[in-house]
């Protein structure tokens, strides 16, 4: 190559990279010496569907590391591969090695079974093995191998592997695509650079026309420059199966500059320069679609038509922009950012709704690349709002009205109606665009066809309604300070005063500010919606209270280091918040308990005594069943309170709740093995609970796992979310009166969800025989524990604390600034 300059993205490849040590690699090489020790007996040569293109591997094995990935693939997804808790003890295998944590969760699967040898995953699959590997798979295999004594130990070619694999997995998704059963893609790619080519790379990662994937144990460097047909999951190529294309066009590549005789040119994460003479004028900046062989330009095509526009939604499919409707997407769209130095590679969720931050490239009426050329400013907001239940992000039908009036654009054409005069659209309704609502004058537009809190909402803004597929899609928008008008008291009570407001008020603009840039409702055409995946907004109204907290700190957001935070708030403390890292996993290792971030550490909320290491079960009994401790949060009913609830009562709770909770979080449920091991496996119930118990407190006293103990399973679970899902102090025994919960200042509370927090001690009730007969709960809060305790603000403001004082207190290092 005459030149070759790389630009990786660094964050994303040190968040992939895990250092493993390349111990073996699987060169794919272009030779196509047919393979006859076998074939599959139900598949004759020549009927596959891609038989023009031009196999890969048919003069070369595949190794056992390889095929076990292929495998684990079928049925998990990466971060469970990479997660699941390592248990293979094989000398021949180690964390360090690429292939290590296939073959661990193959050997858990049942997939490839360790022997006297070890797993041997540098061997290579034999016709035997691959045909029990292929049995294993798929119990119902009807796939088999011509084996005889000839051929029974020879290795299989990793051409015929790929297309029994292939073969499996089509027979298994039966009608379904491969992408909708295993969440497998086909693609076609053109490798632009490998670590071969270029040393900043690291091993077992590549750079595509179509952007990075990781590529464990399988080497691609024979490839660059020509189409291959691969096989992906979660970003990591699975197999490479045949070369499509030998001179392949490399589509919608940006140019960043030329020369009287080469061309380079950024796609995929990398700059390329080819060789090439033209006459380009000024072509830097513009896109184009380059014909390539090895390092030169074959044919050139520079796409010329650009337009501009708000954009309204982007989906993978469709582009909506205000000025232009809406916009077919190419197979090939890419989107390429210049706002922070050279050219970067982008998603189409960097595409931030409700912004005209981009240039659009467009060729026979289909968008083919965007560039975007300025970083948004949240300076105001669009909410998706949802149906009365919060269920669904359609709506059958929307019935608007304005309180002064109210101007609506359908197709094109403009129609005014008067105060309360209904407008009311269907899914049947043929129109083609989003129907746009402005309130006339200052008045505010209703919400007539659902409800918020028993009541026909009104919003500040302008209403969008868009016809999608599942019915009717509503978007809220306005700016951000007057979004913040009706999430405030959404969130927090009024009733607790201005300054807690002002409070919510700074902690709801940080997270607004973070899930702007977020994007992750772009394909409703949203920033946020109005629910608790967001944050809730509009449940309740404004109030004059909650305007004058939004406006006195206009502008503030949270800081750490800078950077601005979302910050983490629950209903009530027991007293003490606690580590963000006792509380959850870690979100990307899936490890637990993880660090913890520093303004969401520990804060004591109570005000006099002390009661010691909370993480001693001693303590904790002393202090969950004190119901006269000092503290910020005191004054509430969820401060303190009891449940009692007898063993069946308790184990069916378990029992119904179980299965689910291992299906969400398998790592983090895991049962007794008989070599008194406890590994992640599949559980349904535990049968009759024998014991209940805690092994693990954090430092604030909230339980971090627990055992349960029953006569078919003995169990850990761990995070506070799966402990309070598996005990709920809800009635599951059909018949059976209500379980009620003792609250502090003599209230009560019927069949309520969930265990109110993970802080709380236990008292068994046994019988004679040691049976438990009931247990009583004794704890303290409401909700996870981390960060905020809005009672607690709420405390802090009847002893004369500031709004910024208190948020100092419960997010410890960080500053309230202004954004603008």
């Amino acid at each position: 190559m005459k030149k070759l300059k790389l630009y990786i993205f660094i964050i994303l490849f040190i968040f992939l990279f895990t250092g493993c040590k390349s111990a073996e690699k699987e060169a794919l090489p272009t030779e196509t010496e047919k393979n006859q020790e076998s074939q599959p007996n139900n598949t004759p040569a020549g009927e596959n569907e891609y038989d023009n293109d031009l196999a890969i591997g048919d003069a070369m094995p595949v190794s056992r590391g390889l095929a076990a990935k292929m495998a684990v693939f079928m049925f998990n997804d990466l971060n469970e591969i990479k997660t699941a808790d390592r248990e293979i003890k094989a000398a021949d295998t180690s964390p360090s090695y690429w292939y290590d944590k296939y073959m661990n969760l193959s050997v858990i699967e049942g997939f490839i079974p360790e022997d006297e040898v070890g797993l041997r995953p540098e061997d290579s699959l034999t016709i035997t093995e691959a045909q029990n590997l292929l049995d294993k798979i798929n119990p119902q295999n009807n796939i088999k191998i011509k084996i005889d004594e000839e051929n029974k130990d020879k290795a299989i070619s990793y051409a015929l592997w790929c297309r029994l694999y292939e073969e499996t997995l089509k027979a298994m998704a039966g009608e379904e695509s491969l992408m909708s059963f295993f969440e497998i893609q086909e693609e076609f790619i053109i490798p632009l650079v490998t670590s071969g080519s270029n040393s900043i790379l690291p091993e077992g990662y590549v750079i595509t026309d179509k952007g990075p994937f990781s590529c464990d144990g399988i080497v691609l460097d024979t490839f660059i420059d020509k189409k291959i047909r691969v096989l992906i999951k979660d970003n990591e190529i699975i197999a490479a199966s045949a070369i499509s294309e030998e001179t392949p066009v490399i589509k919608n590549a940006y140019i960043v500059s030329a020369s009287s005789d080469s061309l380079l040119i950024f796609c995929g994460g990398a700059e390329r320069e080819y060789n090439y003479k033209n006459s380009l004028k000024e072509p830097a900046g513009k896109i184009c679609n380059i014909k390539v062989s090895g390092n030169t330009i074959l044919d050139f095509e520079l796409i010329e038509e650009k337009i501009e526009g708000t954009i309204k939604s982007v989906s993978s499919e469709e582009l909506y922009l205000s000025e232009k409707g809406r916009l077919k997407l190419s197979d090939d769209f890419k989107v390429y950012s210049l706002t922070d130095g050279p050219v970067k590679w982008k998603k189409i969720k960097d595409l931030t709704v409700g912004t005209d931050l981009a240039g659009f490239f467009l060729k026979n009426g289909f968008v083919e690349a965007a560039v975007i050329n300025k970083i948004p400013e949240p300076l105001s907001i669009r909410v998706a709002i949802k149906t009365s239940d919060f269920s669904s992000f359609y709506h059958k039908d929307v019935v608007l009205s304005g309180t002064k009036g109210l101007s609506v654009t359908l197709n094109g054409e403009k129609k005014e109606y008067g105060p309360n005069e209904k407008f009311t659209l269907s899914p049947s309704d043929a129109f083609k665009a989003i129907a746009y609502a402005e309130p006339v004058e200052d008045g505010r537009i209703s919400l007539e066809s659902i409800s918020r809190s028993g009541s026909i909402p009104v919003y500040r803004g302008k209403m969008e309604v868009s016809p999608y597929e599942n019915g009717l899609v509503i978007i809220n928008e306005l700016p951000l300070e007057e979004y913040l008008y009706s999430v405030v008291p959404s969130e927090m009570p009024n009733s607790y005063g201005l300054e807690a407001l002002k409070v919510q008020a700074v902690t709801a603009r940080s997270y607004a500010y973070n899930q702007f840039y977020a994007n992750h409702f772009h394909e409703y055409g949203a920033n946020v919606c109005d629910s608790v995946i967001s944050q809730v907004y509009n449940n309740v109204a404004e109030t004059p209270l909650s305007i004058q907290a939004v406006k006195e700190t206009e502008g503030q957001v949270l800081k750490y280091q800078n950077a601005v935070i979302s910050a983490n708030f629950f209903s009530t403390s027991s007293g003490i918040t606690a580590n963000n890292g006792e509380v959850w996993m870690n979100s990307v290792t899936k490890e637990f308990p993880s660090d913890t971030t520093p303004y969401l550490a520990s804060v004591k909320q109570y005000t006099q005594g002390d009661y010691g290491d909370l993480s001693k079960e001693e303590n904790a009994a002393k202090f969950f069943k004190s119901t006269d401790v000092k503290a910020h949060d005191s004054f509430s009913d969820w401060f303190r309170w009891k449940v009692t609830m007898t063993r069946e009562e308790i184990e069916a709770s378990i029992n119904a709740n179980l299965s689910q909770i291992y299906a969400d979080k398998p790592k983090l449920v895991k049962t007794l093995q008989p070599d008194g091991s406890y590994k992640s496996r599949p559980v349904e119930t535990i049968g009759k609970l024998l014991n209940i118990e805690v092994t693990e407190r954090g430092q604030s006293g909230n339980i971090m796992t627990m055992k349960f103990t029953g006569d078919k399973n003995t169990i850990l679970v761990s995070t506070e979310y799966n402990i309070r899902s598996l005990i709920r102090p809800k009635q599951y025994i059909e018949g059976e009166k209500s379980i009620i919960i003792e609250r502090h200042n003599n209230t009560q509370i019927a069949d309520y969800s969930l265990m109110p927090s993970a802080f709380f001690t236990m008292e068994r009730m046994t019988l004679e025989d040691g049976t438990i007969k009931y247990v009583n709960f004794y704890g303290g809060g409401n909700g996870h524990g981390v960060g905020m305790s809005q009672t607690g603000v709420k405390g802090m403001v009847d002893e004369g604390y500031a709004f910024n004082d208190i948020l100092s207190h419960f997010y410890n290092g960080t500053t309230v600034e202004k954004i603008y």
